[in-house]
């Protein structure tokens, strides 16, 4: 189970929910069946550039199930203008196209971040606060 950590901050955007814990980390938790295209991705900016304003942090996202993002969504997501937000990210997954876009998402887009994809969330919140 993720450490909940007391939560210090917020941003809901129905469709994804933000929470920063006192350790510094953010927590992504994204609704199942999503979509996330390029208005959404800029929303997601938007929230997230609300909680890092002292720098990047670590993220834990928790995708829903049968979240994807487009094409223009996953550039945009993988820019290095994301270095000013993201510190590390771990994702956590749950079906086999979650997995293959993952795959084609490091290939392809290759994030300006360190980041890796897991299928067991203690796992995933372990790599992303160890170093």
């Amino acid at each position: 189970m993720i450490s909940e950590n007391n939560k210090v901050k917020s941003e809901d955007l129905g469709f994804a929910l933000y929470e920063m814990r006192n350790d510094g980390c953010i927590v992504l938790r994204l609704v199942d069946d999503l979509m996330i295209d390029i208005e959404k991705a800029k929303l997601m900016d938007a929230a997230l550039a609300k909680m890092t304003t002292d720098g990047p942090k670590k993220i834990l996202v928790i995708t829903g199930k049968f979240t994807s993002a487009d094409d223009e969504a996953r550039q945009f997501l993988a820019s290095h203008v994301k270095e000013k937000q993201i510190e590390k990210t771990s994702v956590v997954i749950h079906s086999l196209s979650q997995r293959l876009l993952a795959n084609f998402f490091l290939k392809v887009n290759k994030p300006a971040f360190k980041i890796r994809f897991f299928t067991d969330a203690h796992q995933a919140e372990k790599w992303l606060l160890s170093e």
